[in-house]
């Protein structure tokens, strides 16, 4: 199992783009290497551990609703299956 490491340079850039107040991905030049995941919220004053549990959930729903097949692996021709998309899913599971 990898052990995770807290990186202040990933959060940097995250902070970067999430201050920019627009939901869509960062270009992949702007995070090289690194995958991303967004979520949001319009609730006022929405509890924060609570956001987060809901952002997981969603992402965890992927697979749920699509599966990744009994090999459980990610494959290309996975990846690229039409109206399937894991892509949320794999950027949690490929990093835990």
């Amino acid at each position: 199992m990898l052990k995770m490491v807290y990186d202040c340079s990933v959060e940097s850039t995250a902070l970067s783009h999430a201050s920019k107040c627009v939901y869509q991905h960062s270009s992949s030049a702007a995070r090289p290497g690194l995958g991303e995941n967004i979520y949001m919220t319009s609730a006022v004053n929405f509890d924060k551990v609570k956001a987060a549990t809901q952002a997981s959930e969603l992402w965890w729903d992927e697979l749920k609703q699509y599966g990744v097949g009994p090999s459980n692996n990610l494959t290309t021709a996975l990846w690229n299956r039409p109206n399937t998309q894991i892509g949320h899913y794999s950027q949690v599971t490929l990093h835990i």
